[in-house]
C-alpha cells in the first residue's frame, strides 16, 4: 500500500471545554492515521484525543468549534 498523507482532526478536553486540533500524519489507511494521532497525543501529553477522524467538513468546523482549529499540542501536565 501507498503512504499517503492525512489531516486528522481530534478533540483535547481541557478545562471543561473541548478544542479541535489537527495533525498531519502519514499513513497508509485512515484508520492508521487516526491510531496513530492517539498514539503521538498520548505519549507527547499525557492526555486522550478524543474522536479522531480525517472527515470534517468545513462547515461542521465552524458550526461546532466556531472555526478554530488548534495546530499545536498542548504541553504535558507537571
Amino acid at each position: 500500500m501507498a503512504i499517503k498523507k492525512y489531516e486528522v482532526f481530534y478533540i483535547i478536553k481541557m478545562n471543561g471545554r473541548e478544542q479541535l486540533h489537527l495533525m498531519e500524519i502519514e499513513a497508509a489507511t485512515a484508520k492508521e492515521a487516526c491510531a496513530e494521532c492517539k498514539y503521538r497525543v498520548r505519549e507527547q501529553t499525557g492526555r486522550n484525543a478524543f474522536r479522531p477522524t480525517t472527515k470534517m467538513s468545513e462547515d461542521d468546523i465552524n458550526r461546532y468549534y466556531h472555526g478554530e482549529v488548534i495546530r499545536w499540542m498542548p504541553s504535558r501536565k507537571a
